[in-house]
């Protein structure tokens, strides 16, 4: 699935097709515009609109896996989300203090430091289903509020995190993945911009870029990623395709 990701409707989207899938597994991404945030489009049947989405629907003989990869480790420090705005996903207080005075007095920044590398490389979590998943932050308005790239509520508990080594991960993780499927021939993905950011703050960007070139990744620069019934951030999504043979037939 490819879905304007400024729509801010992502997660009832994605629950909604998810649900009558059924046990087909869902991936994707939300369409977007570098960082200018004024206009994600998606193409389809030769026209780009806004405020849609594409479903496509795939089956191949080759056995496939759909995954989902987040490089965050847990750091500890809490803030909770005492107002926002779930509707256009702003928070508008942590703590009860300016929500971007807050963010910045807990990465320890000044706030008109914050930038989108700062938001990557510190990101906020939320726990759900047993699992914590990144609430990313788009960017700091004027009055002090701070726009989110998923959704948002008050009461929300939320952890601050900080990137890991994703070069690593990613590695295992494609060695993984061959260990399971055999030779790789394609592996469909759904990065987050964010997780781009990182690697060019890390001076990791033509490494990464060579590995998805040596695994055979294709795909999409991100403002969010759809996995199962989930609209998620700073994740590494897809689909992986074995390279040939008679496995099982899969859907996706």
């Amino acid at each position: 699935m490819l879905v304007d990701g400024l729509s801010l409707r992502e997660e009832l989207i994605a629950a909604t097709i998810h649900d009558a899938l059924g046990d087909i597994p869902l991936v994707g991404g939300s369409a977007g515009d570098g960082l200018d945030f004024r206009e994600a489009y998606v193409f389809h049947d030769g026209a780009f609109r806004r405020d849609s989405a594409v479903l496509l629907l795939v089956t191949s003989a080759r056995p496939m896996r759909a995954f989902r990869r987040q490089h965050v480790a847990l750091k500890g420090a809490r803030v909770v989300v005492t107002r926002a705005n779930p509707d256009r996903r702003i928070v508008h207080e942590l703590n009860a203090v300016p929500a971007a005075e807050e963010y910045a007095r807990l990465v320890g920044v000044h706030p008109r430091d914050l930038a989108t590398e700062v938001f990557a490389l510190n990101p906020l979590l939320v726990r759900a289903g047993g699992e914590y998943h990144v609430r990313s932050i788009q960017r700091a308005l004027p009055d002090g509020s701070l726009a989110f790239y998923c959704a948002i509520d008050n009461g929300l508990v939320l952890t601050l995190g900080e990137d890991t080594d994703q070069l690593s991960e990613l590695g295992d993780f494609f060695r993984t993945l061959e260990a399971e499927l055999g030779p790789v021939d394609r592996v469909l993905a759904f990065n987050c911009v964010h997780n781009t950011v990182v690697a060019r703050a890390r001076q990791q960007e033509a490494a990464l870029g060579t590995l998805f070139e040596r695994h055979r990744v294709v795909g999409f620069s991100t403002f969010g990623e759809q996995f199962g019934g989930l609209h998620v951030n700073q994740t590494f999504t897809g689909l992986a395709f074995a390279g040939g043979g008679s496995g099982p037939r899969g859907r996706g």
